[in-house]
């Protein structure tokens, strides 16, 4: 298994980049809903800062994928499918 991607998958640096991304942004929008309902209290202040402190983690996280895509550019597309979704993957992937 290779770090960096080659010309026919990911590799592991983008795929836990991404998986942990992922999951941190479900749970960012969990986190997120659960402080817009709850009335804020002394006692719970610390969440709102625990909320903080994972967005700017991911945002640093942001930064770290843009340069791994960068040094390490994504694998080619499979080559099959319409044109429609060749250009769609094209454009979503951008």
């Amino acid at each position: 298994m290779s770090f960096g991607n080659t010309i026919e998958r990911y590799g592991l640096v983008s795929r836990v980049l991404h998986w942990t991304m992922a999951v941190a942004i479900l749970a960012m929008l969990g986190l997120g809903t659960w402080l817009h309902w709850m009335t804020p209290t002394p006692s719970n202040f610390w969440l709102f800062g625990l909320h903080k402190s994972v967005g700017l983690s991911l945002f640093g996280l942001v930064l770290i994928r843009i340069a791994w895509h960068i040094y390490s550019p994504p694998p080619a597309p499979l080559g099959h499918g319409t044109t429609w979704q060749l250009r769609l993957t094209r454009f979503v992937h951008k």
